[in-house]
């Protein structure tokens, strides 16, 4: 698992992250991360580059600023964004046991024109994440 500020999928549409992309993700592929962790972006984006059972991506926003979330850099990357939420706030919890390990983001505060029908408290987004020998699924 990696945590960094500024991640390699923007979530604002005027943002183009390719230098952290470029930077760092053949680093992700190369030791094959399971999940990256990032905000910057005051906006909940979640989603995967190359096929669904690889790196997971997850930008979050913890404030009470918000952005409007965007796909735009997550498809000139060629990314696929799967989860989205504007103007919502989360927390992270990540559980590792021994072959899985769940994240999940959690309403912490609704913003006006939050995008999410999900109640501060509730998990708005969830992926778990298993390793048996050389397979690994996303689910």
């Amino acid at each position: 698992m990696v945590l960094q500020h500024a991640g390699p999928f923007a979530s604002r549409s005027d943002r183009n992250n390719t230098a952290i992309r470029t930077a760092f993700q053949p680093l992700y592929d190369t030791y094959k991360v399971d999940l990256v962790l990032s905000g910057h972006d005051h906006s909940y984006n979640r989603g995967y580059d190359g096929n669904k059972n690889s790196t997971v991506y997850a930008v979050s926003d913890s404030g009470p600023k918000f952005y409007e979330a965007s796909s735009k850099d997550w498809q000139r990357a060629g990314a696929t964004r799967v989860v989205t939420a504007a103007h919502t706030s989360t927390y992270q919890r990540v559980t590792v046991s021994q072959n899985t390990l769940t994240y999940q983001a959690v309403v912490g505060y609704k913003g006006p024109g939050s995008t999410t029908a999900k109640k501060v408290g509730q998990v708005l987004d969830q992926v778990i994440i298993t390793k048996s020998g050389t397979t690994k699924t996303v689910r």
